[in-house]
């Protein structure tokens, strides 16, 4: 059970992908309405709770703009998947 654990640590650790860094760059390239000095300050080092909040809003605007025929040359990968 104990290296199963260390295996979630490391494995977690590992992952580079910060759900608000990707919410902040969908936000500035595709939505240009937004302060996004505003939104990188508002999200810089976010603690769990908040990178959980990134993972939905970032969700729910892409769920958005698809249903409302917009398109935006940012890849992103949903992070809550």
């Amino acid at each position: 059970m104990r290296r199963w654990a260390v295996l979630v640590l490391v494995v977690a650790a590992c992952d580079p992908a910060n759900p608000c860094d990707q919410y902040v760059d969908y936000m500035c390239d595709c939505h240009p309405e937004v302060s996004c000095e505003e939104l990188t300050l508002t999200y810089e080092s976010p603690d769990g709770s908040v990178q959980d909040e990134c993972a939905i809003l970032l969700d729910q605007q892409e769920l958005d703009d698809g249903e409302a025929g917009e398109t935006c040359p940012v890849a992103t990968t949903s992070v809550t998947e």
